[in-house]
């Protein structure tokens, strides 16, 4: 009996441990709700779900360099509560959450308190990202929970589930992949024959067959040069960003990361030969791996959100690492307090370090209770909308959005892109979710460079048939030191200046009209 109730009484303090820190990052959260939206990443999570609904395939009818999963998830919610920002941002936050309840699950056999450090540091970080309901989230959410439903041990049921997981993991980011494969190298090695096939063909079967199934309708070709040539390839020397243009302060914070990602696979390793027994699965270093296997991201794009996707890892595992090497110096197992010193230690040097995270994360806690207001001024059309950084910018879509359902017919192609059609790095792909009565005129419904910019692409002949086009000049001076800066075909433009009418400038956005529907005479 005093079993059982030592057990019940450990399960009551868990959950109210985990419980106080979600409600505390929660309410640093509720303020992500009011933020201003990136135009073409959160007009992708808006938009894309949406063409699932009636049909449409990636890789077919739309072009994305992601995996379908994030889509296919969106377009269930949405058929449930509605397709609108609120909804899309309240799935980004249960990304968000799930990452880190399994943060504290992976940590919990430290000691409760060093859990509650290692998910409050990680959500300080976390809360800097905002709520967008990227498919990179979606991954990390189902990555780091498939590890967690290792962390208690390796039963089938949990290898079967973890594997699962996992490959839906591939399935939102197929670039996920490797870094997955390395986390499974400490996993593995402890496991039977039997376990090692169940774990790895639960994420093979579940990663791989929906692949196969949209590749076999769509063919292969798209399918693999949508998820690896066109972001590996193509346009990937145009969305590097080199070193030497990066401020220092983040060159520091980059430092940072690498430095708490050896100090994380040092006390995996240190985990795995001292403290875990034959039973325990090798957690700690699994993480530790798996976050060297994204690390590639801010590598490649060293700006501060692609920094934060990785970052969230090293720093919250940062508490029991350094527990576990000063344990393993000291030669004995330190108290979980410890670990308490060693976030406050670890939150004092980010914060020194990157003092962006330490005013989002005091604005994040400050604005919930009124006292700093948020630069989001909301678009509305109809029963949608979508908050911009500018009242200006604002202004101008809503008359441009109101002169463009006043002239236009439902079932009508709508085309937005950038001015400059020979550059094609961004794009207001938002618009597309305020006026859904119009039908898009072109795959690229993202702007990806050397894509719909590159000799022989079809983006000329998407526009010939289209029926209105919304351009922005904002997005032609491209500030980025890379290959972004490079000219396409001149053929779009000249299709747009012989093509179609300007109906009316807004701002830097153009509203176009076809010739043939201004004069059909």
């Amino acid at each position: 009996m005093k079993s059982v109730h030592r057990s019940h009484l450990r399960r009551t303090r868990l959950l109210l441990v985990a419980g106080l820190c979600l409600v505390i990052l929660l309410f640093a959260f509720s303020s992500d709700y009011n933020d201003p939206g990136p135009p073409m990443d959160e007009g992708m999570v808006l938009v894309y779900p949406e063409l699932v609904q009636h049909g449409a395939l990636p890789y077919r009818d739309f072009e994305t360099v992601y995996g379908p999963g994030n889509w296919w998830f969106l377009s269930g919610v949405y058929a449930l509560f509605g397709t609108n920002i609120f909804v899309e941002r309240t799935v980004g936050l249960f990304y968000r959450v799930v990452c880190l309840l399994s943060i504290f699950a992976l940590t919990r056999r430290w000691g409760l308190t060093a859990a509650a450090a290692c998910m409050l540091l990680a959500g300080s970080v976390l809360i800097n990202t905002g709520i967008v309901a990227l498919s990179w989230w979606g991954a990390m959410a189902c990555a780091v929970s498939s590890l967690a439903l290792l962390a208690d041990g390796a039963a089938p049921w949990r290898c079967v589930a973890a594997g699962f997981v996992a490959g839906l993991a591939i399935l939102f980011r197929v670039d996920v992949a490797p870094a997955l494969c390395l986390a499974a190298v400490p996993i593995l090695w402890k496991l039977n024959w039997s376990r090692r096939l169940l774990l790895s063909g639960a994420a093979g079967v579940t990663a791989i067959t929906p692949l196969l199934m949209i590749a076999y309708v769509t063919g292969v070709g798209p399918v693999l040069n949508d998820l690896f040539l066109l972001p590996v390839l193509h346009s990937s020397p145009a969305r590097n960003i080199p070193f030497s243009t990066v401020e220092f302060r983040l060159l520091l914070f980059f430092a940072a990361h690498l430095i708490a990602l050896a100090l994380n696979i040092a006390a995996g390793i240190v985990a795995m030969r001292k403290l875990d027994d034959s039973r325990t699965t090798p957690v700690l270093l699994a993480v530790a791996l798996f976050a060297a296997g994204i690390t590639h991201q801010p590598y490649h794009r060293l700006d501060f959100i692609h920094l934060l996707f990785a970052a969230f890892l090293t720093i919250g595992f940062l508490p029991v690492s350094l527990l576990v090497l000063a344990s393993a110096i000291r030669g004995q197992l330190l108290r979980p307090s410890f670990a308490g010193a060693f976030c406050a230690g670890s939150a004092a040097l980010l914060f020194l370090c990157m003092p962006s995270i330490r005013n989002g994360t005091m604005i994040a806690f400050a604005h919930p209770a009124g006292t700093t207001p948020r630069n989001s001024f909301l678009v509305k059309r109809n029963d949608r909308s979508f908050p911009l950084y500018s009242s200006s910018t604002a202004v101008m879509v809503e008359r441009m959005l109101e002169k463009l359902d006043l002239l236009s017919k439902p079932g009508e192609r709508l085309f937005v892109g950038p001015a400059d059609l020979r550059r094609t790095n961004y794009c207001d792909t938002f618009i597309y979710h305020l006026i859904p009565k119009l039908q898009p005129a072109s795959p690229f419904l993202e702007m990806n460079p050397f894509s719909a910019n590159a000799p022989g692409s079809r983006l000329s002949r998407d526009l010939e048939q289209a029926d209105w086009l919304v351009l922005n000049r904002a997005w032609d001076d491209w500030p980025e030191q890379n290959r972004s800066r490079e000219n396409g075909p001149d053929e779009p433009l000249r299709v747009v200046k012989d093509d179609f009418l300007l109906v009316e400038e807004y701002g830097s956005f153009e509203l176009f009209r076809h010739k043939a529907k201004a004069f059909p005479w």
